[in-house]
């Protein structure tokens, strides 16, 4: 073993496909499967920082319904009238995570070779979007794998049933 500290997901076991939730060190108990943090993360962490769709202000999901509806109550009372909106929790954007509470991190899938280091919060938008290393499914077979395999597989699998298909108009 190196001397380089672990991160707190890869705490339970660095083989093991269960890990913890990012915010683990600010008091998130969740853990579950590398490729349900993201779900977890966009839809539960009471720890993601997500940012208020009338002020912009960035906050730990835990306390944005309380902030919306004082948030909401100082519109209405400046502007005389009620607002009607719907006010999700979307996570916030990278340039919304520059505040004081801002950590760096390693990628969830570091031990397996990524390279991608940056703020939690922005964590979501890289495992959606261009890490080779989350878990994709192929829309073909289902079958689930790294997403650096991703593309080569697609076309193995639709020559597979392009060939397989021939066969039985063949048949």
């Amino acid at each position: 073993l190196g001397s380089s500290p672990i991160a707190p997901w890869q705490a339970i076991n660095s083989n093991a496909k269960e890990i913890l939730c990012v915010y683990n060190d600010e008091g998130c108990e969740w853990k579950g499967l590398k490729q349900t943090l993201v779900s977890h993360l966009q839809s539960e962490c009471l720890f993601q920082q997500v940012a208020c769709q009338m002020c912009s202000k960035v906050m730990p999901r835990s306390v944005h319904q309380d902030h919306i509806l004082a948030c909401t109550s100082a519109a209405q009372d400046q502007q005389g009238k009620q607002i009607v909106a719907a006010l999700g929790s979307s996570p916030i954007a990278p340039w919304q995570a520059i505040n004081s509470n801002a950590k760096e991190i390693l990628c969830v899938y570091n031990d397996e070779g990524c390279e991608w280091k940056g703020l939690k919060q922005t964590l979501v938008s890289h495992l959606q979007s261009e890490c080779l290393f989350q878990q994709v499914a192929c829309q073909m077979c289902s079958k689930v794998m790294p997403r650096s395999v991703h593309q080569d597989h697609i076309l193995a699998c639709t020559s597979a049933a392009q060939d397989q298909q021939g066969k039985q108009i063949v048949a």
